[in-house]
């Protein structure tokens, strides 16, 4: 994707959207290093979810900037605010899954790093925004 294809204010998710991937890839070998086979699974599990949020944040970002440029207002946020709170829930209710019934709740560390891939996607991604516009 190119940089026609992204609102300018939405630039930072589309980055965050590329990094999120590469931040995955290196949770799951050092998961795999210091837990090994479950650790593995464990630390793949919570990179998948952050793959995940990452992407439904992008989508949503992309469609409240497009809809704010379009409509104007508070109003054209409403549907942002109210699919971030459907995706906390979401992801809430998959992490509970995972360690309670998927039986996961020995591999928490591993988990725990494969969800700060999305934290540490945005916060690559709004640190390059921020280097840029300098």
């Amino acid at each position: 994707m190119s940089k026609q294809d992204h609102p300018a204010e939405a630039q930072p998710l589309a980055t965050a959207w590329a990094l999120a991937p590469v931040l995955a890839i290196l949770v799951v070998a050092t998961s795999g290093l210091l837990w090994g086979a479950r650790g593995m699974l464990a630390g793949a599990l919570g990179s998948l979810l952050s793959l995940g949020n990452v992407w439904v944040l992008y989508r949503l970002g992309r469609k409240a900037v497009l809809r704010a440029e379009a409509e104007g207002g508070p109003q054209a946020l409403a549907p942002l605010q109210a699919g971030l709170g459907a995706k906390t829930v979401a992801l809430m209710l998959a992490i509970a899954l995972l360690t309670r019934v998927g039986g996961l709740h020995t591999e928490i560390a591993p988990l725990a790093m494969g969800l700060l891939v999305s934290v540490f996607a945005l916060l690559g991604a709004g640190l390059r925004g921020a280097v840029v516009h300098r």
